[in-house]
């Protein structure tokens, strides 16, 4: 759910709305391992199972997200493709 809204803030690229997606999402995902989870398992959080290894692989979207938003959006040069540079017939069937 998060990688569609992701993909519709980059499409209407609002920098403003993906800082404030960064922040639900770290604050949001935080709460519920660090306190909710715990509580309901009874076990703390690195005896879990798989859980240490997912907070790690979303750590590293929210650190490769945090360069996007640093950086900010790429324009996009659509004459940057050698398929879409010039007009033939295999341009055509492979851009259609």
């Amino acid at each position: 759910m998060v990688i569609l809204i992701d993909r519709m803030i980059y499409s209407a690229k609002s920098i403003r709305m993906k800082l404030l997606v960064q922040y639900a999402t770290v604050i949001g995902y935080h709460v519920w391992l660090f306190f909710y989870l715990p509580n309901e398992k009874g076990s703390p959080f690195l005896y879990t199972g798989v859980l240490p290894f997912w907070y790690f692989v979303k750590c590293i979207y929210w650190y490769y997200s945090a360069l996007q938003l640093k950086s900010g959006y790429l324009q996009f040069n659509i004459n940057l493709f050698f398929i879409t540079k010039s007009y033939g017939v295999v341009n055509r069937f492979l851009c259609t």
